[in-house]
Formats: C-alpha cells, sequence, structure tokens
C-alpha cells in the first residue's frame, strides 16, 4: 500500500496535475488518489511496522486519527496482540 502511494505521489509531481486529472487518467475516483496520498504522512517506522504487523489499509487510515508516532506503534501492537479489526 504505501509503494503505491509512493507511485501515486510521483506520478502527481510527475505529471504536475491534479488529484481529479490523475485519477481520471487512472479511471479511479479522486477519493482514492486521496485516500492513498494521506498514508505517507506516517512516519517510516510506522510505516514498516504496519506492513510487518500485515495490517489493511483501513487499519492504517484509522490509525492516522491517532495525535502522534507514539500513540500510533502503540495501537498497531494493541490490534495485532489482540488481532483487531478496523472497527475496533
Amino acid at each position: 500500500m504505501f509503494e503505491q502511494a509512493r507511485s501515486i505521489s510521483g506520478m502527481l509531481k510527475m505529471c504536475d496535475s491534479s488529484q481529479s486529472e490523475l485519477a481520471k487518467r487512472l479511471g479511479v475516483s479522486q477519493s482514492y488518489i486521496a485516500n492513498k496520498i494521506r498514508l505517507l504522512k506516517f512516519p517510516s517506522d510506522v510505516q514498516r511496522k504496519i506492513k510487518r504487523a500485515g495490517l489493511s489499509e483501513r487499519h492504517a487510515r484509522a490509525l492516522l486519527r491517532l495525535s502522534g508516532e507514539e500513540e500510533q506503534l502503540e495501537a498497531i501492537d494493541k490490534a495485532v496482540k489482540h488481532q483487531m479489526n478496523v472497527r475496533a
């Protein structure tokens, strides 16, 4: 998911286009593009931990609501330990 987000971000920069324009080119919605780009807000340590834990993109987007890196890392540990779904 992070590799895809980096690719989309790179395409936006390379083509110097808006999210809406890129979405049309790729045949996806603008919100799809926006959600992918949001994943890049995570610090690299959090990205690695999400990937290692095998969490879904929906899990990751839920973690973005948390205030900081430490809180996000703790939430990942808790989600894995308790096999929590996104809602939990």
